[in-house]
């Protein structure tokens, strides 16, 4: 059996096209099948010619290996082996045939790039064919061994090759003797499957939409609106529309605004009569009734280019000179509260005293008398 030209056969087998570059870089594949083929030296232990049956001289031989790997740290291979040997004293040709079964262990520790390392072990079994008579008296031996080996592997040509180095240590079930044998192959890898690259995390700590990565201002408040480096957009009256799309950046705090950030204005004139608890003979508001005024400061506030009207009313008790002046005082007294207490301008409200001139009930009853005693407002926008 010529052995160079089985391994050369098998070498050429192995080679398909390698114009494609390979994705994976540097990287083992999680699993993948492999055929290869192998070349190795067998040391044959020194007692072991001297003073056993099966007594030969060292000898090289080659194999071809069929290898699947399950995962990242493990594989299991089957191999088979051929080579030429002879007798250490009669010199008869022996055909030695092997085959082997291995379990390899890589050790994700030992990974360097392209190389990494195993270590495993199996069982062999081997078979010597005799040329002719010789001391071992028969024309055909076999025998049982265990091995464990150990040695590197690389990746090689576009992460589609594995090329491997290391030694075995052959140890016979039927003596003590064990054999080494140093090793070199090459292997072909088909349905390799790789790990799934990892989808990067996105950080975005303020949850504004705006990766961390770009984001300008990392910090922004929950549910703020922001541009595209992560900054808040301004809304500068706010006024609920950014300054961007304002066409009245300056509107007053609190006024209503269209879709254009203007204040919108006030389309109906509003009417409403205070009865405020003034002190007899005075004109100072009452703590208690400066609430009343919360409405109509409201209202001025939502519609910030209206104004106000304050009318004093009285009943007719007293001189009608005298009321006149009650009246007026009363009325500028509700405006300077509604400025103090509501951040009203002055210079929207108008104050007027009515006097006893605007009577809504009789003055003739205490009852009537009550309701004359007001003060009424009126907002309406300016023509």
């Amino acid at each position: 059996m010529d052995i160079q030209k089985t391994a050369l056969i098998c070498t050429i087998a192995l080679m398909p096209s390698m114009a494609v570059a390979d994705d994976h870089e540097h990287e083992w594949p999680e699993s993948y099948t492999s055929l290869g083929i192998e070349y190795n030296y067998s040391l044959i232990a020194e007692g072991r010619t001297e003073d056993t049956d099966d007594n030969i001289t060292d000898f090289h031989g080659y194999g071809i290996n069929l290898t699947h790997q399950y995962n990242p740290l493990l594989s299991i291979y089957a191999q088979a082996a051929m080579a030429e040997s002879e007798t250490t004293e009669s010199e008869a040709d022996i055909d030695v045939e092997s085959y082997s079964v291995g379990l390899r262990f890589h050790p994700s520790a030992f990974h360097y790039g392209d190389w990494r390392a195993f270590a495993g072990g199996g069982y062999k079994y081997n078979n010597y064919d005799i040329a002719s008579n010789t001391l071992i008296g028969s024309s055909e031996v076999s025998e049982n061994a265990l091995f464990a080996e150990a040695g590197l592997q690389k990746l090689i040509f576009d992460q589609r090759f594995i090329a491997e180095a290391g030694v075995r240590a052959i140890g016979e079930v039927q003596d003590t003797y064990i054999d080494f044998q140093p090793f070199l192959g090459i292997s072909v890898l088909f349905g390799r499957s790789y790990a799934k690259a990892m989808e990067p995390v996105v950080l975005d700590s303020d949850g504004d939409g705006v990766v961390d990565g770009d984001d300008q201002c990392p910090n922004t408040q929950a549910g703020a609106v922001v541009d595209a480096t992560g900054c808040e957009e301004k809304d500068s009256d706010m006024d609920g529309i950014l300054d961007k799309n304002d066409a009245c950046p300056d509107t007053p705090e609190g006024a209503k605004v269209d879709a254009q950030g203007c204040a919108e204005k006030l389309t109906v004139e509003v009417r409403e009569n205070l009865y405020i608890a003034f002190p007899s003979n005075s004109s100072a508001v009452p703590q208690e009734s400066v609430k009343e005024l919360e409405n109509i400061a409201r209202l001025m506030k939502e519609y910030p280019s209206t104004e106000l009207q304050v009318f004093g009313h009285t009943d007719s008790r007293g001189s009608a000179s005298y009321n006149m002046q009650l009246s007026d005082a009363r009325a500028s007294a509700v405006g300077k509260v509604l400025s103090a207490e509501y951040d009203i301008s002055l210079t929207r409200i108008n104050s007027q005293g009515m006097g006893e001139t605007a009577p809504v009930a009789t003055n003739d009853t205490p009852e009537g008398r009550a309701k004359n005693r007001r003060v009424e407002l009126v907002l309406r926008q300016p023509e």
